[in-house]
């Protein structure tokens, strides 16, 4: 139902979209609760629905919502988050100047979770390793050294 609910929303569907999601929702609810990755990814998907429909009050609550659950689930630095985040920000954004403030605060936030996961990347022991292999290959192969 999920996939059928996202079918819908991609096609303009967006009535028969939320009525599914609602309740893939609420079944995601039941079987997994409130905080479960699951739940929030399909809180998510219903956020996105109501975002298309104009319904940007709504889209607001669900992705701020989403953003706080999987920062408790997943951690704040987990890509999820910065996706759901982008979601609120085009939510901001597409309220206009009643939420200029909001959007560039998380437009800010935003920016320092991406650098910060770029920065956690490039320096992760196996991207270090990989340079200074790299380099002393260069190194040894150099025909200029020889």
């Amino acid at each position: 139902m999920a996939k059928l609910a996202l079918t819908y929303w991609a096609k303009g569907r967006y009535d028969e979209a939320e009525e599914l999601q609602v309740k893939v929702l609420e079944a995601r609810k039941q079987a997994y609760g409130e905080g479960h990755a699951e739940t929030l990814a399909n809180m998510n998907n219903l956020g996105s629905i109501y975002h298309s429909q104009g319904r940007y009050e709504q889209a607001e609550q669900l992705g701020k919502l989403v953003a706080d659950g999987i920062e408790r689930a997943l951690g704040a630095d987990h890509p999820h988050r910065i996706g759901s985040m982008r979601n609120l920000l085009d939510t901001y954004e597409a309220m206009g100047e009643r939420r200029r403030q909001e959007y560039e605060t998380l437009c800010e936030q935003i920016q320092e979770l991406e650098t910060r996961a770029v920065w956690k990347q490039l320096l992760s022991p196996g991207t270090i390793e990989g340079w200074i292999e790299a380099t002393l290959h260069r190194l040894n192969n150099d025909p200029i050294r020889s």
